[in-house]
């Protein structure tokens, strides 16, 4: 029984519903009517690169000029990759 089954036998018989039946298909059904997932967790991150300072002032500057240049103003700028990057110096 995968560990989802187990919570929602455990939540049915918090909630007296003596007759639940949540098979596998059951709860993979609900979990697709719910758009919910497992995800595994991921353990090994990915190593830096070793020139990764030079490699972040290179990218600030090239920002930052872009920046000046477009004449874009701070609260429009945002940043949208799976890890945060400031673009200012610590």
């Amino acid at each position: 029984m995968c560990s989802n089954m187990q919570q929602a036998t455990a939540v049915a018989r918090d909630m007296k519903i003596n007759d639940f039946r949540g098979g596998p298909s059951w709860c993979f059904c609900f979990m697709k009517r719910r758009n919910l997932s497992i995800r595994t967790r991921t353990t090994i991150s990915q190593q830096l690169p070793k020139d990764y300072e030079e490699k972040m002032a290179i990218f600030r500057t090239y920002c930052k000029n872009k920046i000046t240049e477009k004449k874009i103003r701070p609260e429009h700028i945002t940043n949208m990759d799976e890890v945060p990057s400031p673009l200012t110096s610590p």
